[in-house]
């Protein structure tokens, strides 16, 4: 690749000698831009043609006419940085690399930076082609800033997933209308980490729905299934979005209304979906207690049909489940409801069990220290499973307490070890594994149970796969009480969506971007 020079040493009118080349959508990359280190951009286009990029603290507009009277477009970056603006030549592979160096200067913390590349020349007008817009903020190791764009409406509980092709998948969810009347939604947004930017998609989910459980299958499509419609009705209902048609689908029914459930991508593509409710009463949540499930289900995809499986030994809500190294999927924790006399006894529980979906069985499981319900869990990339937080209580009273208690599984020996407790206490807390280490992210640290209201915790805690000696390594912007965080951008950045506290009455559309 030839090195870019700098636009000072050279005249753009010279350009215009050169013979120009059939066009190429011209197209730009970002990665990198943590500060301490470096921010590359990627200019792809024709061979040997000039490019130019130009970066920018601002969006522009910018129109073209200031250098070309003949040309009636815009760029969308503004003219700010032109002293580091760089031109060079794509060369015989049609693809350049510009790689600036960001030093540790604090004063860069929280600057947007906006670049856009054009190709140079064009026939009759200087520019040929113009790429797309990158934007990002700047930060250090540890800093949480909010995303550059928002949601487009005030959306709450709607359930979010990693695509293949690196961007997140917002599905669901709720609005208000006029009167304060809780609306489901089928729409499906995206979120677009080159630009830290929301984009409303043509598609919608074939049914609306607030709060489904979602799971991408084996082959980047993405699985919507149950949550609650309109008049806290529960839903049986099913959708996939196909990322790379943009078209959604109506996926087969469960054989059950369910809400609240878990749905674990099994090894062999297909997905197992366990507990939640069937009903909800949002008047009296303890006469609900019969509503919840301890059925399992299977979603086959390749022949679109559900299947009976596995039932728990009790019906269960608040619990979790990941897929172990074994192919079998890890059901820990949760609100169990027992039966005396055929009164439902509820009880936050510290069992655990296995599905084996090879023979559709559910296997005897060590029980950890301490019970909990709506905590944290993920496999991690050395075979454990890791267990955080949470909160434990009594239904019947209504007494509940977050926990910063954290525990390992190990299958090879059906067995639980107590390890470092978080520095706080949290429920519902995040937990994203990047590079050996353990990022937990938002929760809650007061809850109540019914309700799933309390207070949110705005520090960030980081423990590493050895010791689990966590740290407090950052502070979000908005305490985001029921949240999701998703890594993004290879892990060198991580979404986390869900509305904040932004200490106002407007409703908070932002979306923050930690970096680890």
């Amino acid at each position: 690749m030839s090195k870019p020079i700098h636009a000072a040493s050279l005249a753009l009118a010279g350009l215009l000698l050169l013979t120009p080349l059939a066009a190429a959508e011209a197209k730009l990359v970002r990665t990198g831009g943590v500060i301490g280190g470096s921010l590359t951009y990627t200019i792809d286009g024709d061979p040997f043609e000039l490019f130019a990029l130009l970066p920018s603290t601002t969006a522009g507009p910018t129109p073209l006419s200031l250098l070309d009277p003949l040309d009636g477009r815009s760029l969308d970056v503004g003219l700010d940085l032109l002293s580091v603006m760089v031109v060079g030549s794509l060369g015989a592979s049609g693809t350049q690399s510009v790689v600036f160096p960001l030093t540790t200067a604090t004063s860069l913390v929280g600057v947007p930076i906006y670049a856009q590349a054009m190709t140079i020349p064009g026939m009759p007008t200087v520019v040929d082609e113009i790429s797309n817009v990158t934007s990002f903020v700047l930060g250090m190791p540890g800093d949480s800033h909010l995303a550059i764009g928002e949601l487009s409406l005030d959306t709450a509980a709607y359930s979010s997933v990693g695509l293949d092709d690196g961007r997140v998948l917002l599905g669901g969810g709720s609005t208000t209308d006029l009167v304060g009347n809780t609306i489901p939604s089928s729409s499906l947004r995206v979120f677009e980490p080159q630009t830290q930017t929301f984009t409303d998609l043509a598609a919608n989910l074939t049914y609306a729905t607030i709060a489904p459980a979602v799971v991408k299958l084996a082959d980047g499509r993405v699985l919507f299934s149950g949550g609650l419609g309109a008049g806290d009705t529960v839903l049986t209902g099913a959708s996939i979005f196909d990322p790379m048609t943009g078209s959604s689908s109506a996926a087969a029914n469960m054989g059950t209304p369910r809400t609240q459930h878990t749905a674990t991508l099994l090894a062999d593509g297909r997905v197992f979906v366990t507990g939640g409710v069937k009903a909800v009463d949002a008047a009296d949540p303890i006469a609900g207690l019969g509503d919840i499930l301890k059925t399992s289900e299977v979603y086959d995809p390749v022949a679109n049909s559900w299947s009976s499986a596995a039932s728990m030994s009790l019906p269960r809500v608040g619990h979790q489940a990941s897929l172990l190294p074994s192919g079998r999927v890890l059901i820990t924790g949760g609100l169990e409801i027992g039966s005396l006399f055929g009164i439902p006894i509820p009880s936050i529980v510290n069992t655990a069990m296995r599905y084996n979906p090879v023979n559709n069985s559910m296997i005897g499981t060590a029980s950890m220290s301490g019970s909990r319900a709506l905590h944290g869990q993920v496999t991690l990339s050395d075979g454990r499973a890791l267990v955080v937080g949470g909160a434990d209580g009594d239904v019947l009273t209504q007494n509940f307490s977050s926990l910063s208690t954290c525990r390992t599984y190990n299958e090879g020996t059906n067995s639980w070890t107590n390890v470092t407790s978080l520095p706080e206490v949290r429920t519902f807390p995040n937990l994203v594994e990047l590079a050996g280490e353990v990022h937990v992210i938002s929760g809650l640290g007061t809850i109540d149970v019914l309700t799933l209201t309390g207070n949110p915790v705005l520090t960030i805690a980081k423990g590493d796969l050895g010791t689990f000696g966590w740290t407090t390594v950052g502070t979000m912007v908005h305490g985001r009480p029921l949240s999701a965080a998703i890594a993004i951008e290879g892990g060198e950045r991580v979404l986390v969506v869900g509305p904040g506290d932004n200490g106002t009455a407007a409703f908070d559309r932002s979306a923050e971007v930690y970096i680890p």
